[in-house]
């Protein structure tokens, strides 16, 4: 029988040498930092795309966006574009249609007074009638 040995074994104490490991640790991370390259931020490199700096004044085209300015006179909502006055929307629509310029999108503007529902539903008709961002703007 060897009930010596399992006595024995419960008292002897395993150890391990950090030496070894140490200086391996030591060179991996010196070899990392010798051989890794460092390479610019992205933002910081230049570019080979050229541009041309657009100024606030310009614009894509010639023509001006659409500003329609919605008032309310007495009972009723006036809408203006450009120097048309109207109180119908179906006008209002025809007008927003014939419009050359959609590309660059539309303002609506509308004194506090006004209604929201007429104010959505003057978004909702530049958006029906083609153009490409409606932004609406309190006067």
């Amino acid at each position: 029988m060897r009930l010596s040995t399992q006595l024995t074994r419960r008292h002897t104490r395993l150890e391990l040498s950090m030496t070894g490991m140490i200086d391996v640790v030591f060179l991996l991370l010196i070899f990392f930092l010798v051989t890794s390259a460092f390479v610019p931020v992205e933002h910081h490199l230049p570019t080979s795309i050229q541009y041309q700096a657009i100024s606030s004044q310009q614009r894509q085209s010639d023509l001006e966006i659409a500003v329609i300015e919605i008032r309310q006179e007495g009972q009723t909502a006036v809408f203006q574009i450009g120097g048309l006055v109207t109180g119908d929307r179906e006008e209002l629509r025809r007008v927003l249609h014939q419009f050359p310029n959609k590309l660059d999108g539309a303002v609506v503007r509308a004194a506090d007074e006004v209604l929201a529902d007429l104010v959505a539903k003057t978004i909702a008709d530049c958006k029906a009638e083609g153009f490409t961002t409606v932004t609406y703007v309190p006067l």
